[in-house]
């Protein structure tokens, strides 16, 4: 995956999720919180941590997506 952001834009006080690998599912920043791609974020834990599908969406509602310290950007519904 490309890199959509990089360390150095982000300001110093902002949170952002570790590992740095992450960082290519950042797609902008948005009143100084990081934005995330939720299918970048699954696909980053389902080949990175060996993960199936649901088993990273699960992981990302329960460990990121409760955070209020970083914002998701979620597919539309269809």
């Amino acid at each position: 995956m490309k890199k959509l952001f990089n360390r150095d834009e982000i300001p110093d006080e902002t949170i952002i999720l570790e590992p740095h690998d992450m960082d290519e599912c950042i797609v902008g920043i948005n009143n100084g919180k990081l934005t995330y791609d939720y299918n970048m974020l699954i696909e980053y834990f389902v080949k990175s941590d060996g993960m199936d599908y649901m088993e990273s969406i699960e992981w990302i509602e329960f460990n990121i997506g409760c955070l209020h310290t970083v914002d998701i950007v979620y597919p539309p519904r269809v």
